[in-house]
């Protein structure tokens, strides 16, 4: 019985930078947008956003490499970077997802202190 990487899984290792570029501008951008044209204090919802969708969109990721894992087949060895589950791209897709943590909850937690509350 063979393992198929799902599809959603495979794009995520194979563009980890696209994904966390697209999540974290939506995170910076929206919550800017949201917090000058609604005059609403949106800024730091938008960075547990950004948590959130991080952590739901590497998590389809680490559930994938998990069930690949009990088939015996985790991380090959040689390091084709053009295959979703080499060694370079799991390590780089880890890596990418804790930095947009990091980035989305500080955001979360002192996203007021860069605008100074509502000014509007």
């Amino acid at each position: 019985m063979g393992f198929s990487l799902d599809k959603k899984a495979a794009w995520l290792l194979l563009h980890p930078l696209k994904t966390a570029a697209a999540i974290s501008l939506f995170g910076l951008v929206g919550g800017f947008l949201a917090q000058k044209l609604l005059c609403q204090d949106l800024f730091e919802r938008f960075g547990s956003l950004t948590v959130a969708l991080s952590v739901l969109a590497f998590g389809i990721v680490a559930s994938e490499l998990l069930n690949r894992s009990q088939d015996g087949h985790y991380a090959r060895v040689e390091d084709d970077r053009l295959e979703p589950t080499s060694a370079f791209n799991i390590r780089r897709t880890f890596n990418f997802q804790a930095l947009l943590v990091f980035a989305g909850t500080i955001q979360w937690g002192f996203g007021s202190l860069l605008f100074g509350g509502t000014t509007c």
